[in-house]
Parts: C-alpha cells; sequence; structure tokens
C-alpha cells in the first residue's frame, strides 16, 4: 500500500512539474532594405504562471482588457490584450519590446478572425492558430494558443519616422506546434 501511494504522489509531481513548462519555437529577424538578418533563434521555455508580464489596461479611466506578455529573445515579446468578451470573435497579437515603454513609438498588431470553434486565422499572410478560452460562459478569457501553422508576426520599430509602404523593421516567426499559455484569472 505504501509503494502505491509513494508511485501516486511520484506521478502527481511528475504530472504537476509539467504543467508548468510550455515552448515556443521562434526566429527573430530584422528587416533592412527588405532583406532579413538572423537576430536570434530557438526554444523559449517558460512557466506561464511566473513569466508574463501583465497590466490593466484602461480605457477613459475603466478597466478595459488585461495586457499579456512573454519577453522571447533580446528584449523583444510577444502578447495580447485580452478583452475578455462574452463571444470572441477576434483578436490581435503583437511583438512588443521589454522593459515595458522602453519604445513607445512601436507597432506591431495582426489581427486573427474565428474560422471555426476554437479556431482562428490571420488576417493578413494567413496561418491557424487553436484557441482555448477559460471563464466561459460569463466571458471568454484566452488562456491557451496553440500555433497550428508556422506564423509571421510584424514589428515596426518606430511607426513616426516610417513612410507609408516601408513595412517591418523586424519579424517573429513563432514556429507550428509552439504554445502560448497565458496567465488566467486576473493574473
Amino acid at each position: 500500500m505504501q509503494c502505491i501511494r509513494f508511485l501516486l504522489v511520484a506521478l502527481l509531481f511528475v504530472v504537476t512539474s509539467a504543467q508548468g513548462n510550455e515552448k515556443i519555437a521562434y526566429e527573430l529577424y530584422k528587416v533592412q532594405e527588405g532583406k532579413r538578418f538572423a537576430l536570434a533563434s530557438g526554444q523559449r521555455i517558460y512557466d506561464p504562471a511566473k513569466d508574463f508580464v501583465v497590466h490593466l489596461e484602461e480605457k477613459d479611466s475603466k478597466p478595459y482588457g488585461t495586457r499579456k506578455q512573454i519577453e522571447i529573445a533580446n528584449g523583444y515579446s510577444v502578447g495580447i490584450l485580452d478583452k475578455l468578451d462574452r463571444d470572441v470573435t477576434g483578436f490581435g497579437l503583437w511583438v512588443g519590446h521589454l522593459p515595458e515603454g522602453s519604445n513607445p513609438n512601436r507597432f506591431s498588431w495582426e489581427w486573427f478572425s474565428r474560422a471555426a470553434p476554437g479556431q482562428f486565422k490571420k488576417l493578413l499572410g494567413g496561418g491557424k492558430i487553436h484557441v482555448t478560452f477559460s471563464g466561459m460562459p460569463y466571458t471568454q478569457e484566452i488562456s491557451r494558443i496553440e500555433f497550428l501553422d508556422t506564423i509571421e508576426l510584424e514589428y515596426i520599430e518606430d511607426i513616426c519616422c516610417k513612410s507609408k509602404g516601408d513595412g517591418p523593421t523586424h519579424v517573429l516567426v513563432i514556429e507550428a506546434g509552439s504554445v502560448l499559455a497565458f496567465p488566467t484569472g486576473g493574473a
């Protein structure tokens, strides 16, 4: 009996430990004159409960949503603004730069529209992701995004100084099979 109890505790520990580690496979490029130059590539192993920068966004002095982002490499991050809507039909993923406020003129916004229950498609450039929600039925909080396809997210370092049509200054490529598992419940 003692042996069975020990095995159950050990199994529970392994399962709990494995749940804390998620993986994002990525490539980060700087873009100059239409050519890509590799800045970093690899796998970002993380714990959703510990590694995200999370803060409440306000609009007109009222809570608007929760900004959740995680550093991927070289200060560049990926994140969402989770508005906790009742029925999420689309949302934006973006590339940022940490620490917050280190690049106030940056711009990145890649829109994903619902294509089927739990499945969203990138509006420009294509690619699909699977989204898991928590908090239902009253709100839908995005708790997990699995990349079904390799997705490119564009970033403009200084939107104020770019001419229309100049394109991105950086591209973050997230490989198929990667997972963004977000802290939930107002974390």
